[in-house]
């Protein structure tokens, strides 16, 4: 991977020393306001607003950031080359938290300070925001013949009383692929679109279903048509059964909505909480990204900058849950997210602790299915739940790439061969996860046994509701009833 890394890095910074960005740095300083000096950087950064002209001075500018760390590294070219990728940390988020707070429109995302949120706001209410992410790669405009720096990815949220969109660009080239509108309280869709003809190439829907529940409907292509691939219904109060090993019992499981008063959290438990959420995101929205799910990642990051989750707290009487979402799926109630904390999980390791506030912010962007969650296991949740999923693969000591297709909810598998299954994984998309994560975990390839699983409902009153590992044994076990397929990572040949 070091090799990888070193090619790649010296070819970007060939491509800013080929298009003059010594020029380029005097054009991006010059007249720049300033929000501070780098460590040892070559000067001010600018202090864009998110319009295209500005954004181009940011680039430059860490065009410019990037040439230098090059400099210093040739000095001792001995030393493992420089990351020049964007990645968010912890300190960085928990000073953009503040910084938003106090109505700051231009906020440091990571050290460098070049992934960046700009925020506009009108009579005292923000109207949009947008991410604008490093690294920037530059190139020759042909008209003009102007450097032009194109950012990792640009997104952009616009609100409104009732809702809001999104639009994401995630390879800089003017084309949104990915969209996302907001009515609050009724409907939420997000969208992927082909850059070729502009068609919805997937889609994910959510409604509501009355009773404090939403139904959510995904659709993928199949067969070059679009087609529903998963439907859940579920509340919108999700609880947390982390997966990590050993996994300690809840207080006192319970499969029923919790619905019992809370408490403000103590100065300890709160210091505890933000440093636990600040780790937890820095790690999960660096794995999503990794992953492929820009959309996920930046609505999770989104939500947590803007302080739109109230943060509440519990102790360990009569309740069945580490932690709780309360209406935090994609942008649903508009800004009203509760994160529910029970006492009882600042008990628990540090990886626990971590692992179960990844899994409450990947709520943000999807819900479980409440009859799977209440039949299978945890093992079998994590290749069928995307949240599940995701919080494995990223928070997890033993992720298989059968768990990363869950997450992503794409079939991994093409064919079964001998105890793994091959599939359509990359090695090097497996380690810009690896990477991501920082805990020297590696992810395998998935091992053998039942893979796909399907729920049989009962013929009597279609709400019993019983988990088998494959589709056979489940028509074999369904008499009279009816069998649905639940698998996200492996095709059914593939167990």
């Amino acid at each position: 991977m070091a090799s990888m890394s070193r090619l790649r890095f010296l070819g970007l910074i060939a491509g800013i020393l080929a298009l003059g960005s010594t020029a380029a740095l005097a054009g991006a300083c010059s007249g720049s306001t300033s929000d501070g000096e780098g460590d040892g950087g070559s000067g001010a950064s600018p202090n864009p607003s998110a319009s295209s002209a500005d954004v181009q001075a940011l680039g430059a500018w860490c065009a410019a950031e990037q040439q230098r760390v090059y400099e210093e590294w040739a000095k001792d070219p001995s030393a493992p080359p420089p990351e020049i990728d964007h990645e968010i940390d912890g300190a960085s988020l928990t000073a953009a938290v503040a910084a938003y707070a106090s109505g700051a429109t231009d906020i440091p995302l990571s050290k460098s300070r070049c992934t960046r949120v700009f925020v506009t706001r009108e009579g005292g209410k923000v109207t949009s925001e947008t991410i604008v992410r490093a690294p920037f790669t530059p190139s020759v405009d042909p008209a003009t013949y102007a450097v032009v720096y194109k950012p990792a990815s640009i997104v952009r949220w616009s609100y409104t009383a009732d809702g809001e969109t999104f639009a994401g660009d995630y390879d800089g080239d003017g084309f949104d692929e990915a969209r996302f509108r907001v009515t609050y309280d009724k409907e939420a869709v997000r969208e992927e679109h082909a850059p070729a003809n502009d068609a919805v190439v997937a889609r994910t829907s959510a409604v509501s279903a009355g009773e404090g529940l939403v139904e959510v409907k995904t659709e993928q292509l199949v067969d070059g048509a679009l087609a529903v691939t998963r439907t859940v219904r579920a509340p919108l109060v999700q609880k947390a059964c982390n997966p990590a090993q050993p996994k300690p019992p809840p207080p006192n499981p319970t499969n029923l909505p919790w619905k019992g008063p809370t408490r403000a959290c103590s100065p300890t438990e709160s210091d505890a909480i933000s440093k636990l959420v600040s780790a937890a995101l820095q790690k999960g929205s660096g794995c999503l990204y990794a992953a492929g799910m820009q959309n996920e990642s930046d609505q999770v990051l989104k939500t947590y900058i803007r302080g739109d989750a109230k943060i509440e707290c519990i102790d360990d009487q009569s309740q069945g849950f580490w932690a709780a979402n309360d209406g935090g799926y994609m942008a649903f109630h508009g800004g009203k997210v509760r994160l529910i904390f029970n006492s009882q999980l600042f008990t628990q390791s540090q990886s626990f602790q971590e692992g179960t506030v990844g899994h409450e912010l990947f709520h943000f962007f999807d819900v479980h299915d409440a009859d799977l969650e209440a039949a299978a296991d945890e093992s079998q949740l994590r290749l069928m739940d995307p949240v599940y999923a995701c919080e494995y693969l990223c928070f997890g000591n033993k992720p298989t790439t059968c768990h990363l297709a869950a997450c992503q909810q794409k079939k991994v598998g093409t064919s079964w061969k001998g105890k793994s299954c091959e599939g359509t994984v990359k090695r090097d998309d497996v380690s810009k996860i690896e990477k991501a994560r920082g805990d020297g975990v590696t992810i395998t390839s998935c091992s053998s046994g039942h893979q796909v699983g399907s729920i049989c409902r009962s013929k009597t009153n279609g709400t019993e509701v019983q988990f088998c590992t494959t589709d056979v044994e489940c028509a074999a076990a369904c008499a009279g009833g009816s069998c649905e397929s639940k698998s996200l990572s492996c095709l059914p040949d593939c167990r």
